[in-house]
């Protein structure tokens, strides 16, 4: 299979940035010139089957239904080496039904997250007095937005909220 037959065959399975595909064409074959790569990929662009603004679109919609937060998708796009447009992330936010705050996003993946997280743990464990329950809790929280690419100083406030708003006996 030549190299224009499998960049097709890549592009026809999903989108893929142009980093990407030539990652996957050096792993497929040290030995191929980077010239020959780049004429195939520089192809597949005038053709119009390989842009890196589809990919941002296609990556960015993904990302966005798996309910990422927005530095945590920068930081995909980043690592595929596509660059950060943040008015067409916007858009995109907006034509998904995204348009939500971040706030709210955030609020929602909290009360998820506190409903299936066993709060009493946090006071009966190791005789903790409610301030270091609520401060493991909070930190719990913290780690988990973290995780999803929200900022820390977002969630920091919105948690805060949340461990203050949960009484001893809920779950």
């Amino acid at each position: 299979m030549t190299l224009w037959d499998r960049a097709l065959y890549y592009q026809s399975v999903r989108e893929h940035s142009r980093h990407e595909l030539f990652q996957k064409f050096k792993k497929l074959d040290s030995e191929t010139e980077d010239d020959e790569i780049n004429k195939v990929l520089d192809r597949l662009v005038d053709r119009a089957f390989q842009s890196d603004l589809k990919y941002f679109d296609s990556r960015v919609r993904v990302l966005l239904l798996r309910r990422w937060g927005p530095h945590k998708i920068k930081a995909a796009l980043m690592k595929a080496k596509v660059p950060w447009n943040e008015e067409r992330f916007v858009k995109l936010r907006e034509e998904l039904g995204e348009s939500e705050s971040l706030r709210r996003q955030m609020s929602d993946l909290l009360d998820k997250k506190i409903r299936s997280t066993p709060v009493q743990r946090f006071i009966d464990e190791s005789n903790l007095n409610e301030y270091s329950a609520s401060q493991k809790l909070q930190e719990k929280l913290l780690r988990f937005l973290a995780s999803r690419g929200f900022s820390p100083s977002e969630a920091f406030r919105i948690v805060r909220e949340k461990v203050e708003n949960i009484k001893p006996s809920e779950n």
